[in-house]
């Protein structure tokens, strides 16, 4: 599951982000990604665990009934190297820019799972600069549910 936080601020009325650094081992090197994990043994559903890791990499609770899909069959990631299927969600919460500001920089993961990450709250329109399938794939699929263009907002 891969997941796209959609962040209104109160404060200046911007949208915003939060994704997660961590290194990736074919890159060597710390890449901004959405919140992202495979289904684990107890998650009964996709939506489970979009929910599990919304918490294990960005420390928010957020209801099942608020994580909605973005797409009605799971994509296929890389397929050059595998076939890979993700099922891409999003969320959506007000938030002052002073609780924005919180979130940044907040170390998250599961350590004893070797799960380093890093938050990083930025403009939900910078990740169009983004060149990793994580942004790629889930701006335009946010950009086609919600009928919108992130650049225009």
């Amino acid at each position: 599951v891969q997941i796209v936080p959609l962040i209104f601020c109160t404060t200046n009325k911007t949208y915003y982000t939060i994704m997660v650094k961590q290194i990736r081992v074919g890159s060597e090197k710390q890449i901004p990604e959405f919140p992202s994990g495979a289904m684990g043994y107890n998650d009964k559903n996709f939506r489970q665990a979009a929910k599990r890791e919304i918490q294990e990499e960005l420390k928010l609770n957020i209801s099942l009934n608020k994580i909605k899909k973005l797409s009605s069959h799971p994509v296929i990631m890389q397929p050059v190297n595998s076939y890979l299927k993700c099922q891409f969600f999003y969320f959506k919460l007000n938030m002052s820019l002073k609780n924005l500001n919180k979130m940044n920089n907040v170390k998250t993961g599961i350590e004893n799972q070797n799960e380093f990450c890093i938050s990083k709250v930025i403009k939900l329109k910078k990740v169009l600069n983004m060149m990793n399938d994580s942004s790629l794939i889930g701006i335009k699929l946010l950009e086609k549910k919600l009928n919108l263009s992130i650049k225009d907002l």
